[in-house]
């Protein structure tokens, strides 16, 4: 038993799909799928107040945040070559296996993506790290 899906083409000029099925050779037309005209539409909401946001991005922001451990200065001595770092290894895997991917990632790296409506882009603008100072001021 095969199934076939025949994409889009000159038949099938609007989008559609002509589903087939085949049993001994013989194939037959199941029907044509139709996607919904809104099937293929990506909505945005303003991550700050929920608003609706345009598609074509006419009237939001996008605000990307990385947040990644600062990098010392790496300097090694003779002494750090010639030491066996086996069993510090061993043990950093050790802890690493009972600890969550996202606080080891939190541990390295992390990135956000915001979409933000022209308002709340400026609110964000005036004080970026409102929401960090909010959290500190309760604890």
């Amino acid at each position: 038993m095969n199934h076939r899906v025949e994409p889009a083409n000159s038949r099938f000029a609007t989008g559609e799909t002509s589903v087939q099925h085949s049993t001994n050779g013989s194939a037959f037309q199941l029907g044509i799928v139709r996607p919904a005209k809104d099937d293929c539409v990506i909505r945005y909401r303003c991550d700050g107040c929920q608003h609706d946001l345009q598609r074509d991005g006419s009237n939001h922001f996008i605000v990307r945040i990385e947040a990644f451990a600062a990098a010392g200065t790496l300097e090694f001595t003779e002494k750090d070559l010639q030491r066996d770092h086996r069993s510090e290894m061993e043990t950093i895997i050790r802890d690493l296996a009972c600890t969550s991917p996202d606080e080891i990632e939190d541990q390295v790296y992390r990135s956000f993506r915001y979409d933000l409506c022209p308002e709340c882009h400026r609110v964000f603008l005036k004080n970026p790290l409102a929401r960090v100072i909010e959290e500190r001021r309760r604890s």
